[in-house]
């Protein structure tokens, strides 16, 4: 809470005095703590302890995580019932950061961007299914970039809206940022006039963004605006990155500008951009469901992106976000329309999400994330505070004692999370305990159709960069049960097992994506539970890791499973 200072002014002996600014202060904070009060029934001092911890943990990890600056606001009922700035926005001059700040938005362009296309469908200017040919564009530069693409007829419009364009089109989300980049070929193909253009004149302008602009590297785009430059430029936050010593160091803005990123705004700015998507403007109601509503692939499943927007579920609470991330800026806006609430975030540096692998779909790997929808979203829930600090057995014991709410789910994604933030840290300690909590408390075991059976081989806990093998003979005709537990996508495995022929090294079994189901945790887990017949002879097991993601040195979250290898058994 704010207090007023007591001031002893010559010739005003004990008297109390309040600064007027002070006056101002307490007359927003008490604003801001009467509309949540009235819409989450909080108690004021309930509410006002749970906005100073949540302002305390932000000013921590921006500390801990070196982020020079970051701005942060809470829109609750299309009003921005706080904001605040962290940390200085431009170190050299001591200049500190505001809800006015303006920061590079990243990959939040694209919500811009979605709308700009969404309106020029409605428009039938754009048709969502056409094939990217008819616009002109062409994949041979995405080819040498060695991205998963086939022809340019054969993947359309709204591939690139929902990243389904790699592998077979509509069938698998794959996060690409410069395929998304291609809708300005489409965007200016169809209407005449550059993405630049009509986010200005249909977005920016309309809703008075005087703290939001095309990339001022982009001076033609940003010339549409009609802002000074001068001025524009002096309300930035200057960009930083950190040297190869973990220093920060200033650094050098990205000058790239279009549907897929470059975008500049500021926390205010974004609170109007917010409450006009809750008004729903620019489109019509049944296209802002669309945008909001999960990507259906070509085999039926959810995929975890809408048009221009990440769409996912805690329970039955829908949260729709986009996160931001380049070399020297990142950025992150979460909706729960239900709780009318929106939380917006922008950083300049890259370390608000990097290293928190946010593509994947979960914004449950961000910190920030998680705690904004935990302190917020989830008033009304029985969710408990969990001391991350405690010891191993105390921690463990806490998690497995806790009460059980309808948001469940929602620790074992925390307890990631923060194993993340201590492995970024560099504390191996914790990071290793951590997960091993998450391993003992939330990790599921074998299936129980395996007590059934002898198991006749086995690599397990595989880590990073390890290629295992081990031997094994069968002595007659055997049909045995292969349980594999890897790392892959869109017909890729990077983490894998495989049985070979002892003397020949002829491959008997691979496993191979097309083969395999969700393993839980991460989509990009991935298992094999089959079988296949072996004759008599002397064989090698094999297992084959990557440099990321194997057992216990997780980069997004593991499989359900407290298994990473490969077993073979046969019936008892």
């Amino acid at each position: 809470m704010i207090k007023a200072r007591r001031v002893v002014a010559a010739g005003q002996t004990g008297r109390n005095i309040m600064n007027p600014r002070i006056y101002i202060c307490l007359f927003v904070l008490v604003a801001a703590i009467s509309i949540l009060f009235a819409c989450n029934n909080d108690k004021p001092a309930e509410l006002s302890d749970r906005i100073s911890s949540f302002e305390q943990r932000l000013e921590k990890w921006r500390t801990d995580l070196k982020i020079p600056a970051f701005s942060a606001g809470i829109v609750k009922d299309k009003d921005l019932i706080w904001a605040k700035g962290f940390g200085l926005a431009d170190i050299e001059n001591n200049i500190a950061a505001t809800e006015s700040t303006t920061y590079h938005l990243a990959s939040l362009t694209k919500t811009f961007a979605s709308i700009i296309v969404m309106q020029l469908v409605e428009e039938k200017l754009i048709n969502p299914h056409d094939s990217i040919s008819k616009y002109g564009i062409s994949l041979d530069e995405a080819r040498e970039q060695g991205l998963d693409v086939g022809s340019e007829d054969e993947i359309t419009v709204i591939n690139l809206l929902t990243h389904t364009a790699q592998g077979e089109p509509g069938t698998n989300y794959l996060y690409s940022g410069y395929l998304f980049g291609l809708l300005d070929q489409v965007i200016e193909s169809a209407s005449g006039k550059t993405f630049g253009e009509l986010v200005v004149e249909r977005i920016i302008l309309p809703l008075d963004m005087k703290n939001t602009a095309p990339n001022i590297k982009d001076t033609l785009s940003f010339a549409f605006t009609g802002y000074d430059y001068g001025s524009f430029y002096a309300n930035m936050a200057k960009p930083y990155a950190l040297d190869s010593l973990g220093n920060i160091e200033q650094s050098e803005l990205e000058g790239y500008f279009g549907a897929a990123a470059g975008l500049m705004s500021s926390v205010a700015d974004m609170a109007k951009y917010s409450n006009a998507i809750d008004d729903r403007r620019f489109l019509s109601f049944r296209i802002w469901d669309k945008i909001f509503t999960q990507t259906v692939s070509q085999r039926g499943e959810s995929l975890p992106y809408g048009t221009g927007w990440f769409v996912q579920y805690l329970n039955d609470m829908k949260i729709v976000w986009h996160y931001g991330l380049w070399n020297t800026n990142s950025s992150l806006i979460i909706k729960v329309p239900e709780k009318s609430l929106t939380f917006i975030i922008l950083a300049n540096s890259n370390e608000l999400n990097n290293g928190f692998g946010l593509g994947n779909g979960d914004i449950f790997g961000s910190l920030f994330g998680v705690e904004f929808i935990k302190s917020f979203a989830l008033t009304d829930e029985k969710i408990i505070d969990i001391d991350y600090d405690r010891s191993f057995m105390d921690l463990k014991q806490r998690l497995k004692n806790r009460q059980r709410s309808n948001y469940d789910d929602l620790y074992p994604k925390e307890l990631f999370v923060r194993a993340l933030l201590s492995m970024k840290m560099g504390d191996r300690a914790k990071w290793e305990k951590l997960y091993k909590v998450y391993n003992d408390v939330f990790a599921k075991q074998l299936p129980s159709k395996f007590d059934k059976m002898k198991l006749i081989a086995q690599i397990d806990s595989v880590q990073n960069d390890q290629v295992l093998q081990t031997e094994f003979e069968i002595h007659e005709l055997t049909e045995v049960q292969i349980y594999a537990i890897g790392e892959g996508a869109n017909g890729e495995m990077w983490d894998y097992g495989w049985i070979t022929d002892a003397s020949s090294d002829e491959i008997i079994w691979k496993m191979e994506a097309k083969h395999t189901e969700p393993a839980g945790g991460d989509n990009k887990n991935r298992v094999a539970d089959t079988r296949t017949i072996l004759k008599p002879g002397k064989y090698k097991l094999n297992y084959k890791a990557d440099g990321s993601h194997a057992f216990l040195q997780w980069n997004t979250l593991p499989p359900e499973i407290a298994f990473y290898g490969i077993a073979l058994y046969v019936l008892k």
